[in-house]
């Protein structure tokens, strides 16, 4: 199973770019909808605020070229936290 993980993340370095515009336009519009509902809720800052690092972290990693496996994996664990935000929200 870890053997297929890697083999994915090898191949999807062809594909670098056009995944960093990918992750970085869905994982801001999702943690732009996540504070949406906290805000709506009037839930605490400190959801506000893991929104927030959680996207950064993403977004950063991205930008900043690092490994296709760090980009993908911090965009993965983007997504579930604000989906997690969302629905405690909801």
């Amino acid at each position: 199973m870890l053997n297929r993980i890697n083999a994915f993340f090898e191949k999807q370095e062809f594909n670098r770019y056009g995944i960093m515009a990918m992750t970085l336009t869905a994982g801001s519009c999702l943690g732009s909808v996540a504070v949406l509902f906290i805000f709506k809720n009037g839930g605490p800052i400190w959801q506000i605020a893991i929104c927030a690092a959680v996207s950064m972290m993403a977004n950063a990693a991205a930008i900043g070229l690092t490994s296709m496996k760090t980009v993908l994996w911090s965009f993965v664990a983007s997504v579930v936290v604000n989906l997690l935000l969302i629905l405690a929200n909801l």
